[in-house]
């Protein structure tokens, strides 16, 4: 995935909270690449926490108080989403429409990354394949790369 992803991709991390994932994104992100990284998290207390700021080698990343049913970007404008932990924190209707906003938000040919508790099992793998993004690889049901058509 991040090779696809190219020498400058917009990633936003939805309910993102204190960023634990962006020391991760640094050390997968191709040497010369230039990644804009988002945090987008409804609760501001989360945001504030930053764990980045453990690593020099990891720039900061944007922070945005945001919904994940309620996406502050533009059609198409997103490589890649990043749902980790946030929909089992959803109703169904609710983790129905941060889907729909996830495949409204990302470009064509661009990703979602989606982690939920095992016990929820495959419903969320469901649901994006419904909004129509293609599973692209997993590990288990609820840990799984999804990608939008071009």
């Amino acid at each position: 995935m991040t090779s696809a992803l190219g020498e400058r991709a917009t990633l936003v991390s939805v309910g993102g909270g204190p960023g634990f994932e962006v020391i991760q994104l640094a050390r997968l992100r191709p040497g010369s690449s230039r990644w804009r990284v988002i945090l987008l998290d409804a609760q501001p207390g989360m945001i504030a926490q930053g764990h980045w700021r453990r690593s020099r080698r990891v720039p900061p990343p944007e922070r945005l108080l945001g919904d994940a049913v309620q996406l502050p970007f533009p059609n198409g404008s997103v490589d890649a989403v990043l749902s980790l932990g946030v929909l089992c924190c959803l109703t169904d209707d609710g983790a129905d429409e941060a889907a729909a906003e996830a495949w409204r938000v990302v470009r064509p040919g661009g990703f979602v990354v989606l982690s939920v508790p095992r016990w929820r099992g495959a419903a969320d793998d469901e649901r994006h394949t419904r909004h129509g993004f293609a599973r692209v690889a997993g590990t288990r049901p609820g840990r799984s790369v999804f990608r939008k058509h071009k």
